[in-house]
């Protein structure tokens, strides 16, 4: 289980990081681990630009396709080098969620964005997981920018309580689960399966 106030913050984590000193093309970061999430870690490109590189089971079977819009990119199967520390480069094949623009605000919004994601991942994910999780978050901005400004708000106060939550995991699996649910959470009982 990871709880949200064990995790770094991800801009301080970001601007500790300077980028790669070589353009090899696509998938060169250099990475800082996210302590509280053993396969994510915070990456910087050659550009500048921040992303979640994750470690996933990739000998999982089936495909995960990429998604590309304006700002954002979710790719899977990646071949990257990856350089976290004085001597320490390794090239490893992970699932990366990336901001694409240069544009400071952008990619703060970007990097605490990533907290939802980082916490609804299992210890030892797989590319499934990572699609889901991201699947989620591109619904929230879907219906954030088509919601009416006081759905928004009660939108931002459930992410707040999620955010909070002694068990986030848990309040997400309950969060919505069923569209048309009178309450913003709920959760049969043979469904829950919290472990004390």
């Amino acid at each position: 289980m990871i709880v949200t106030s064990q995790l770094p913050d991800l801009v301080d984590l970001f601007d500790s990081l300077s980028p790669p000193e070589q353009n090899v093309g696509l998938g060169r970061f250099c990475a800082r681990p996210v302590l509280a999430c053993p396969a994510c870690s915070i990456g910087k490109d050659v550009d500048g630009c921040p992303a979640l590189l994750v470690a996933t089971d990739n000998a999982a079977p089936g495909a995960v396709h990429p998604i590309v819009l304006e700002s954002f990119r979710v790719m899977h199967v990646v071949s990257c080098r990856v350089h976290e520390g004085a001597d320490s480069e390794n090239e490893r094949t992970l699932s990366i969620v990336q901001c694409t623009t240069r544009d400071r605000v952008t990619q703060e919004y970007f990097l605490r964005a990533l907290y939802p994601i980082i916490a609804s991942l299992p210890a030892r994910p797989h590319r499934e997981d990572v699609a889901r999780s991201v699947d989620r978050l591109l619904e929230l901005f879907r219906q954030m920018s088509s919601a009416p400004r006081r759905a928004v708000s009660g939108l931002w106060a459930e992410l707040f309580v999620i955010s909070e939550a002694s068990s986030p995991e848990v309040m997400l699996r309950s969060w919505r689960s069923i569209p048309e649910e009178k309450f913003d959470f709920s959760m049969s009982s043979d469904r829950v399966d919290v472990k004390s």
